[in-house]
């Protein structure tokens, strides 16, 4: 997707991994849009430049694997989530969860109300995210779960708040449960919400 204008993909997606070039935006509607992927790896979707949302949650892609069901991809994220300096996931007022967070671009939701972005870490992945996560016209807020560890070090101005249910947040020194672990070294990285340790 090369354009300078908006564009859109209406559904019946089917691809190994995803990747959005081009300054314009893209929305991604319908429904059926399949990853897919073998036991050993989860998909990639990258956001090179521009804008990328989903129209709705059924318009998320999903993996396409005969030995993953919908639980699974639900336990483990159904792709993994790049997002480059020049690039932007737009969460659009919608719940989205990913199964890992890489790259230095910007995540927000331009959409009034709540969105969140789920980072599962499917298959117990460490990823960074070194990008700027913030509200856009929404109240953003970031969930993560799963073994791996995810380390934030961008610039996070989101208010909706984080919660940590199980794996770890390399960010803060000094908060642990036995299943959530929260550890900051980078003051501005999770917003100005609430730091919620569910594992404890």
């Amino acid at each position: 997707e090369g354009q300078s204008s908006a564009s859109s993909l209406t559904g019946g997606i089917t691809a190994r991994d995803f990747t959005k070039t081009g300054p314009g935006t893209l929305v991604i509607g319908g429904t059926g849009n399949l990853l897919n992927t073998n036991d050993a790896r989860l998909p990639l979707v990258s956001i090179q430049d521009g804008t990328m949302r989903f129209a709705s949650s059924g318009a998320a892609f999903q993996l396409n694997n005969v030995n993953r069901n919908t639980a699974a991809g639900n336990l483990l994220g159904h792709f993994a989530l790049n997002v480059n300096e020049a690039g932007v996931f737009d969460l659009n007022g919608l719940n989205i969860s990913i199964a890992g967070l890489t790259g230095n671009g910007t995540i927000r939701s331009n959409i009034a109300g709540p969105a969140t972005l789920g980072v599962l870490n499917g298959l117990g992945v460490d990823v960074t995210w070194s990008g700027r996560t913030t509200d856009g016209s929404g109240t953003v807020s970031l969930l993560k779960s799963g073994a791996g560890i995810l380390t934030v070090n961008g610039f996070g101005d989101y208010s909706g708040g984080t919660t940590i249910r199980s794996g770890k947040i390399n960010v803060a020194v000094g908060n642990a449960t036995p299943r959530g672990y929260l550890e900051a070294q980078t003051v501005n990285s999770l917003g100005s919400g609430m730091v919620t340790l569910e594992g404890g």
